[in-house]
């Protein structure tokens, strides 16, 4: 993840550049064993030339269970994860674990994408976005939205514009 004040691979010293090629990222949630997220990550990251580990860490696996959650994320922080996508159980409980939550996050209540720069750990959510990318030809949706969040899946019960997408909706 290149953040604003880093460089880019390519300009970089070659070892600093190799280093800066390798990634460690994982899934967090219950009853992943099974997921395609691995292989698909691993493929896309060697057709970009990035080393990529992408770890399942099933919460089903622990004897904590989703309790584990915050030794989860300590953990990835202190192995340098670049990143962690969070599924189910885990997206409304990793919010207080966070120092900072995208507005897309915020405005939905979940979080499924957590990008670790500079030491904080930061929610994201592309749930609405990728789903309103899917529905995008099928459904029209107001020329001054930008967000998709009242459509997502993780939050059931914020299926009006009102408040969930009204930051969307106000520039």
């Amino acid at each position: 993840m290149l953040g604003p004040t880093t460089l880019p691979p390519h300009r970089l010293a070659p070892a600093r550049r190799e280093a800066a090629r390798k990634l460690l990222i994982g899934l967090i949630g219950a009853g992943i064993q099974h997921s395609l997220s691995p292989a698909m990550h691993e493929q896309e990251a060697r057709q970009q030339g990035l080393q990529l580990h992408y770890q399942l860490i099933d919460v089903e696996r622990s004897a904590d269970g989703a309790a584990a959650l915050p030794r989860l994320i300590d953990a990835a922080r202190t192995m340098a994860f670049a990143g962690l996508n969070i599924t189910y159980p885990c997206k409304q409980a990793v919010i207080p674990l966070l120092d900072a939550l995208s507005d897309e996050a915020a405005a939905m209540g979940a979080v499924n994408t957590v990008v670790f720069d500079g030491g904080r750990a930061i929610g994201h959510n592309t749930d609405g976005s990728g789903l309103g990318l899917g529905l995008s030809p099928h459904v029209a949706r107001r020329p001054t939205c930008r967000a998709w969040c009242c459509w997502a899946p993780a939050a059931p019960a914020r299926r009006s514009r009102t408040p969930c997408c009204a930051w969307a909706h106000n520039s």
